[in-house]
């Protein structure tokens, strides 16, 4: 679906959630096909050119910071983050008020999170 000229919404597969899982089931575009399957949303957003690195192709898998709208639709609010396991750490670190975890280097990363991918399939 296109917003605009290039603004478009992506049905986007769940990987993880880092925070506010609880609003998931509220939201516009929420599908679930079963067992084993991951649950999928739409978000809004991708390609919007005010949004530094926000486009996407099929199958990237990226950190998506979103928000959502008064009519419970999820909107991509910053860039698409690349998964790295320093990307993960830092974001996981950011949602809970760790500062000192935000200036770790990418060698001071642990292998268990890499197991973790924080992103969606688009």
């Amino acid at each position: 679906m296109h917003l605009g000229s290039n603004v478009q919404v992506a049905e986007v597969e769940i990987k993880r959630v880092i925070k506010g899982s609880e609003v998931l089931l509220g939201v516009h575009g929420w599908t679930f096909n079963g067992l084993g399957a991951r649950p999928r949303v739409e978000v809004a957003g991708i390609g919007d050119r005010t949004i530094c690195n926000s486009e996407a192709r099929k199958y990237d898998t990226r950190i998506f910071l979103v928000s959502k709208s008064d009519v419970g639709r999820l909107r991509l609010n910053s860039s698409l983050v690349r998964i790295s396991l320093n990307n993960i750490e830092r974001t996981e670190a950011a949602v809970n008020g760790n500062l000192n975890l935000l200036t770790l280097s990418p060698s001071s990363s642990s292998a268990a999170a890499a197991a973790a991918a924080a992103a969606a399939d688009l």
